[in-house]
């Protein structure tokens, strides 16, 4: 297993320091969720046309993948759908120049007094589109990529459980498409009495690109985020179920300072994530 840097963990930093200080703490890889205080991808200027050689080569010179380009789109609502499938269209033409192997949307809520199967199928349609889209482009413009740009589903909102995301994939089935198992978000609809971990992986991992890796701590008001391994999500057990199936793929540690900044500074916790992980995986 890979552990990745995700930006929104150090908001303030700039492109220079989220690769040195990756590199200097032992990640693999980034995963792009704003960059030095801007979050549009659009407007992040290491990833526009000019930008991207020197993205590439620097990912290059510190031996660094970048996993994963985040985005806002969310497909549930009809009055944003169009906006948000251009933002992801635009996201996967960043992702190209940029070798970058995904991009992250949402499905995201069900509307009150929708159908939930209407939204998800809403949802799944947007997924389908951008994954025909990605797999031209890549036949069209960047043969020489091994894979497609994977368009990847959070697990986020009321698409956080096992039964709804369990639907989606079995209605996209497509090689380009894939989730992201955060797995606060699945616990608090664990906790609420929508299945578990174990089910949730069991179901759904072969479709599980990466996990998003955070802590929190149940509290009479709902749930706080935490400095890593000291709240009550039961990452150690988590993470053993992985080592146990030998999962491959990647651990990113999604510290949400850019909404939260009274957590823990990044330079400190970044560092303390590589250390709980390291004893979880015996690195």
């Amino acid at each position: 297993m890979k552990l990745i840097l995700n930006t929104l963990g150090c908001p303030g930093w700039s492109f220079d320091r989220v690769i040195s200080e990756a590199a200097a703490l032992g990640f693999s890889g980034i995963e792009i969720r704003g960059l030095g205080g801007i979050l549009d991808t659009n407007e992040i200027p290491e990833l526009s046309d000019a930008g991207a050689y020197y993205f590439k080569s620097a990912l290059e010179k510190y031996r660094l993948r970048a996993i994963c380009l985040g985005t806002s789109a969310s497909f549930h609502d009809i009055n944003t759908y169009n906006r948000s499938l251009n933002e992801a269209k635009n996201a996967v033409i960043r992702a190209y120049s940029c070798n970058i192997s995904a991009i992250r949307v949402f499905g995201n809520n069900i509307p009150a007094g929708s159908s939930e199967r209407a939204i998800a199928d809403q949802v799944c349609d947007a997924i389908k589109y951008l994954c025909r889209f990605s797999n031209s482009l890549k036949c069209s413009s960047y043969p020489e990529t091994e894979n497609p740009v994977k368009i990847l589903l959070e697990a986020h909102g009321d698409f956080n459980n096992s039964a709804i995301l369990g639907y989606v994939c079995d209605k996209i089935k497509d090689s380009a498409f894939g989730i992201i198992w955060d797995i606060a978000h699945t616990d608090r609809a664990f906790n609420a009495g929508h299945g578990s971990y174990t089910e949730f992986y069991g179901k759904l991992k072969a479709y599980i690109h990466h996990l998003h890796i955070k802590d929190h701590i149940k509290t009479p008001d709902g749930y706080s985020l935490c400095s890593i391994g000291k709240g009550t999500i039961p990452i150690k057990e988590i993470i053993q179920m992985l080592i146990d199936d030998n999962y491959k793929g990647c651990l990113s540690y999604e510290l949400e300072k850019r909404w939260h900044p009274e957590l823990p500074e990044p330079e400190n916790e970044f560092r303390s994530f590589i250390n709980y992980m390291s004893n979880l995986l015996y690195i």
